[in-house]
Formats: structure tokens, sequence, C-alpha cells
């Protein structure tokens, strides 16, 4: 870690207020035009205003409602580069993490490159964006990620593992670029049916690796 942001202490001082939860806007999903482009960038001196910090607590919500580790906003329709990401809770879908391994975190005009001892590493990717489909995705395991807290704060972390993972997903949300896009094969595309018979998928496909990884655990070559 370079520096410390304030992640899930500053962003469990939020109250929610029944007018954000009611009223949460719906999913933007793949195929929409505008979400597939790049977002501008956020003013930093609108951080601070009651106007974006409402707009940050519903990107929250949305997250906790439609059940996402992360969620960035050219996904509800904020076409800004902001994201979050984070557990409150142990997630059903992801039982390898907790609010530990992957604490809740607001970014806002991030700049991610690639740490210099990074690794690559292999993930099933799936996406509110993209429903009942995930993707077998190389990354980097390891990141540099500079930008804005939720408080408007600059700020540097170093940042790996699942948490890099999920940065990077929703990094390229702000750049327009969703995860099929990232597979190398069309066939490291699956349907998440498919899952529940793993069993029977062939040895080699998608890829031995990919067969035997289990969804929420990184996959190394040796």
């Amino acid at each position: 870690m370079l520096a410390q942001c304030r992640t899930a202490a500053y962003a469990q001082t939020l109250h929610t207020s029944p007018e954000v939860t009611d009223a949460l806007p719906k999913l933007v999903l793949l195929g929409t035009p505008k979400l597939m482009q790049r977002s501008p960038a956020v003013n930093p001196d609108d951080i601070t205003s009651l106007s974006f910090q409402r707009e940050l607590e519903t990107l929250k919500q949305c997250m906790i409602r439609y059940g996402g580790i992360g969620i960035a906003g050219p996904q509800i329709g904020w076409y800004q580069r902001v994201f979050c990401f984070g557990l409150f809770k142990a997630a059903e879908r992801y039982p390898a993490l907790n609010p530990d391994t992957l604490p809740f975190q607001y970014w806002i005009n991030p700049v991610v490159n690639p740490a210099n001892d990074s690794r690559p590493s292999w993930f099933w990717e799936g996406c509110l964006s993209v429903p009942d489909i995930s993707g077998w995705v190389e990354r980097p395991d390891k990141v540099i990620v500079e930008g804005y807290d939720g408080e408007g704060q600059w700020c540097q972390l170093e940042l790996d593992g699942i948490a890099a993972r999920v940065l990077q997903h929703e990094y390229d949300h702000l750049d327009g670029v969703l995860f099929p896009s990232r597979v190398s094969k069309p066939t490291h595309l699956v349907p998440n049916e498919l899952f529940k018979f793993k069993e029977t998928w062939a040895r080699d496909w998608p890829t031995p690796a990919a067969r035997e990884c289990p969804k929420g655990q990184l996959w190394y070559a040796e």
C-alpha cells in the first residue's frame, strides 16, 4: 500500500435516505451505445458538493441492490469517471471474498497502471451490465491506482489479488470497455447456467485452467 485512502470507514459514515433506495436507476445493459463510450472526467471541485455526494450514495446503493461487488457510474446512466467496489458482508456468489479482502472504496478520475512486479492472472469475470454470462479474462494481478476518493482527497494505492481484479474491471467501464471484449477467444464466454454442470465439461474446455478454477478465485500460470 503506497498511501492510505479513506475507504470502508468513510463509506460507512454515509446514511442512506429513503429517497435514494426507493428510486434507484435501472442498470444500463450491454448494447446501449453510450455504455460503450469513454466517459468524461469529474470536476474535482464538485466532489464535496451535496449533489455529487448523493450520486455517490446512489451508486453504492445500486451496487448493493443489484448484488454486485463493484459498479461504475456508466452502468446506472451516470456518465462520468467514477466507480465503487467492495463488500460490507460476505457475498454468496463469491465465498472466497469478504470485507477484509475487498474493502469498500470509491474512485473518481482514477489512473491505473500495472505494478512492476505484477504477474498475469486469470479469473471468471461477470458483470451487472452483461447478465447471465461469465468470461475467462486475463489481467495483471497487481496495480497502482491514483485518483480521488469519495471525500475529494487525492490518494494512491497498490492493490493486488481480487481487489486489483475488480478495480481493473470497473476502470474499463469508464472507457466503454466490457469484459466480453477482454477474452482471448469467444469460447471463453460461458453462460452461467453451464457452471451447474461443470463436472461434465471436457477437460480442456474452455481451457484446462478455466475448467478447474472455481469462481471467485484467481488462477496463475505455473
